[in-house]
């Protein structure tokens, strides 16, 4: 590799080619705080997925997924429906006593 470019030479015509290149970091963050090691994910985590929905999995198994969050959540969405309901009587009160 020179100057961000390379040459495949082949003896065929139109040949398909892949390429793969690596090279080691060589930053500030590195030379601060050294490089990054590939860590195994924790029992818990193993078979989870941060954006499960990318992978074509349920959000069940995100690995911020939390049931009970999900059922706060809908509680909290019930209140919040139940407020507006109230809001709405309390303002057709107010016209009708106008």
């Amino acid at each position: 590799m020179r100057d961000n470019r390379f040459v495949i030479r082949s003896d065929k015509p139109h040949v398909e080619v892949s390429w793969r290149v690596e090279a080691v970091r060589n930053d500030p963050w590195v030379a601060r705080y050294g490089a990054p090691v590939e860590q195994e994910k924790p029992a818990e985590r193993r078979g989870k997925y941060v954006h499960p929905e990318l992978y074509g999995m349920p959000k069940e198994l995100g690995v911020y997924y939390r049931a009970d969050h999900e059922r706060m959540g809908r509680v909290a969405a019930q209140r919040i429906e139940a407020l507006r309901a109230a809001r709405l009587d309390e303002q057709l009160l107010r016209r009708q006593e106008e």
